[in-house]
């Protein structure tokens, strides 16, 4: 049952958004500023989903799975996006500094 909704969830989810979008025309013109956190994303899933695969066939509990990726998402995707450092955080970034 899981499955089927996880599955449903990911081939509804790009029409889902295209269609709104692209009557607005925001897909294209937004597609340049998405890509870091895009990657970003992409990257912490596929990490998130090697830690977990690894810590259940290393037998380790339910409650200590679900920490330790939570955890491994957030440094794995604040870090890349600190590293990337997309023009959206960068500004706010010089911004802060700025205002101080």
């Amino acid at each position: 049952m899981a499955a089927t909704y996880a599955i449903a969830v990911v081939l509804m989810t790009y029409p889902a958004f295209a269609i709104p979008f692209r009557l607005i025309d925001l897909l294209r013109q937004a597609d340049p500023d998405r890509a870091p956190y895009t990657v970003a994303t992409a990257v912490m899933s596929a990490l998130v989903v090697a830690t977990r695969i690894g810590l259940e066939q290393a037998s380790v509990g339910p409650k200590s799975v679900a920490a330790v990726c939570a955890l491994v998402g957030a440094v794995v995707y604040v870090g890349w996006m600190w590293r990337a450092a997309p023009a959206g955080a960068h500004r706010s970034r010089q911004g802060r500094h700025e205002a101080t």
